[in-house]
């Protein structure tokens, strides 16, 4: 840990960009491949408001870089500077039918998948009591996909932030790489429900999730739904999927 850096990063046009660098710790922390650590200045601050399941998996850092909860961004870095991870945030990520956003972790659902992939990321769950520091976080889901070219994962899902399956992801795996997506999904009478990916550049292998919210930022009614996904190749290949998905009350 000592030879990691924590950054935040606050643009204010026109200013340039303000950053500032913390490191993590200057003693000899090992943080194992897998493992979870929870950062704070203070545990006991954190342990009051969330359930924080273990003080060994907690490092103390001196001073910490300063966080908008409105938008951000974060920084992972070496010892030399050089970048590992980089997430830009805003409070628009988090579930739209919530009342309340405050002291709502914003989790990752998935550490293979891209930080930018604004479907990778959903509010942590009220079973979880809205935030895991410490361990795996309360929306976490493989996402791998092991059957076809597209695979939708669970069939059937709950819109909401229970931690009981809040979204479904929509796995493919291709033979090559360069395919442009679009993916929209429509009611069973044929509506369509959400645009969720629109002309977007695909790797050989990936996933996204939908958590159930429409393009009016509303939650869908329960019923079937049905996810068409054109894809096209600059060589001239198209591949068009269409699978079903349940929302569920």
């Amino acid at each position: 840990a000592s030879n990691l850096i924590l950054a935040s990063v606050r643009e204010n046009p026109p200013s340039p960009p303000d950053t500032s660098f913390i490191q993590l710790n200057s003693l000899c922390n090992v943080i194992m491949p897998g493992e979870y650590v929870l950062l704070s200045k203070v545990f006991n601050k954190i342990d009051n408001y969330y359930d924080c399941s273990s003080t060994e998996k907690y490092i103390e850092m001196g001073s910490f870089p300063s966080y908008s909860n409105e938008k951000g961004t974060v920084l992972l870095l070496d010892g030399a500077h050089t970048v590992i991870d980089e997430f830009s945030y805003h409070e628009d990520m988090q579930h739209p039918l919530l009342n309340h956003i405050e002291g709502v972790s914003l989790e990752r659902i998935h550490f293979n998948r891209p930080s930018f992939d604004n479907t990778n990321w959903h509010s942590a769950s009220q079973l979880s009591g809205f935030g895991t520091p410490g361990y795996c976080n309360s929306q976490y889901a493989e996402g791998n996909a092991n059957r076809g070219s597209i695979h939708i994962d669970p069939l059937a899902f709950t819109p909401g932030y229970d931690g009981k399956e809040d979204h479904t992801n929509i796995c493919y795996e291709l033979n090559k790489s360069g395919y442009l997506a679009t993916i929209i999904i429509l009611s069973a009478s044929g509506q369509i429900c959400r645009h969720l990916v629109n002309n977007e550049l695909l790797g050989s292998s990936g996933c996204y999730s939908w958590n159930g919210i429409d393009d009016h930022n509303q939650k869908a009614a329960s019923g079937i739904y049905i996810i068409l996904a054109e894809l096209i190749h600059p060589e001239g290949d198209v591949l068009r999927f269409k699978e079903t998905v349940i929302v569920a009350m």
